[in-house]
């Protein structure tokens, strides 16, 4: 997902091929964001607040979520309004 993709990077969607997050247990490692898990909902936050903590596998994901709580989604179950809710509620689901 390229949200905005126009705004801040000047160029259509479409043309965003690869999406890299950094992965949260093993700083220096980025993950591609199509197979990353995110974890959602934890005490996690950053520069701006709450963050979608992005895991390799499973078992990372489970690492985080045991040590700051929330739930583990796939990068298809990160919608707008999971964004939306995260910004306006400090929680995925309102």
């Amino acid at each position: 997902m390229a949200l905005h993709a126009k705004k801040f990077l000047g160029v259509e969607p479409s043309q965003v091929l690869h999406v890299r997050v950094p992965d949260y247990l093993h700083p220096g490692t980025m993950l591609d964001a199509q197979t990353a898990l995110f974890v959602a909902d934890s005490d996690v936050h950053g520069p701006m607040g709450v963050e979608l903590v992005p895991a390799a596998n499973a078992a990372d994901a489970q690492i985080i979520s045991s040590r700051h709580g929330g739930r583990v989604l796939r990068h298809a179950e990160i919608t707008t309004e999971v964004l939306m809710a995260l910004k306006q509620h400090g929680r995925s689901a309102p």
